[in-house]
């Protein structure tokens, strides 16, 4: 079997990314962390699609914001 040279090293990429988030949040409270990740989730890449989702647990806080009630989706 032929190994093949990478030009994109995935886990070291990830590695790095989580390092980094680490880094932000290795001081801070049990609260200021869920902000910084409900923050990070709402304004990310996919936060739009994020805060638009119903029924979904992480869109507690969105409904809140918005003052609608919230009510979980029976499966």
């Amino acid at each position: 079997m032929k190994k093949t040279e990478k030009s994109f090293d995935c886990m070291a990429f990830k590695r790095a990314a989580q390092l980094s988030v680490y880094d932000e949040i290795k001081e801070i409270t049990h609260e200021e962390e869920l902000t910084y990740f409900r923050s990070k989730a709402q304004n990310g890449p996919l936060g739009e699609w994020w805060s638009r989702r119903k029924g979904h647990d992480a869109h507690i806080p969105y409904c809140a914001e918005q003052g609608e009630e919230y009510q979980a989706q029976k499966s």
